[in-house]
């Protein structure tokens, strides 16, 4: 049975900090298992649902049936911030991540968490990180994702209506899983749980946001990818 404990609140100045030294070290409600119900809680994008098929993937992903919940943003305000971002993106840049929600498992062991961002980034932005010779190649419904044993990353193309049409047509929406529990756990089954919660809470994101090209859709199905 699993247990919640919600909480609302800022991000942590630490938070970042943690996530570049993970770069450093090496570098959204009910069950989603039918489009209609992948579609995101009304108040908040990442909510989990009891007995949800994303429930029973986020317990494997986190090794415990308890975990407590943390979020950063409504649904409502995680749209407007990434409209927002998308509005004042420069070209060849990309905007600030985004945090949804932290997943912590229960008892939580020091300090590890899982959490999920998302940002935009231009199709030709330079960025620091791990070298790509040190991701795991995989493709989830036909996105490509690279993944280590603390990074799960994909990007794909989102695109909004209005005067959204132009900025989103030269950018890509990137989401970020970062997580603190597989350090030294080398292995692709903890690679492939983790690339499909992030597929699943990334669809929820662009479902809330609208995406008219409805980039991620269905059950996760995660193959190996080319790098």
């Amino acid at each position: 049975m699993s247990k919640y404990v919600m909480r609302l609140v800022s991000p942590p100045s630490g938070t970042m900090v943690r996530i570049v030294v993970l770069d450093a070290l090496v570098m959204l409600t009910a069950s989603c298992e039918t489009e209609p119900a992948s579609a995101p809680s009304a108040a908040h994008p990442c909510l989990i649902a009891k007995g949800a098929s994303e429930e029973k993937l986020l317990q494997r992903t986190l090794r415990s049936e308890q975990f407590q919940e943390q979020w950063f943003s409504t649904t409502e305000k995680l749209v407007q911030r990434l409209e927002k971002d998308i509005r004042q993106m420069k070209p060849g840049t990309s905007t600030v991540g985004r945090h949804l929600r932290h997943y912590i498992p229960e008892p939580p062991p020091g300090s590890d968490r899982l959490t999920i961002e998302l940002s935009w980034t231009s199709p030709d932005a330079s960025g620091r990180g791990i070298p790509s010779e040190h991701y795991a190649h995989y493709n989830i419904n036909g996105v490509p994702v690279e993944a280590t044993d603390i990074i799960v990353k994909s990007r794909v193309a989102c695109r909004l209506p209005g005067d959204l049409e132009g900025p989103t047509e030269y950018a890509l929406l990137r989401a970020v899983l970062a997580s603190t529990l597989n350090i030294g756990r080398r292995g692709a089954e903890a690679q492939k749980q983790q690339g499909a919660f992030l597929y699943v809470m990334a669809r929820r994101a662009t479902d809330a946001l609208g995406c008219q090209n409805k980039p991620l859709h269905g059950v996760p199905e995660v193959k190996p990818g080319k790098g």
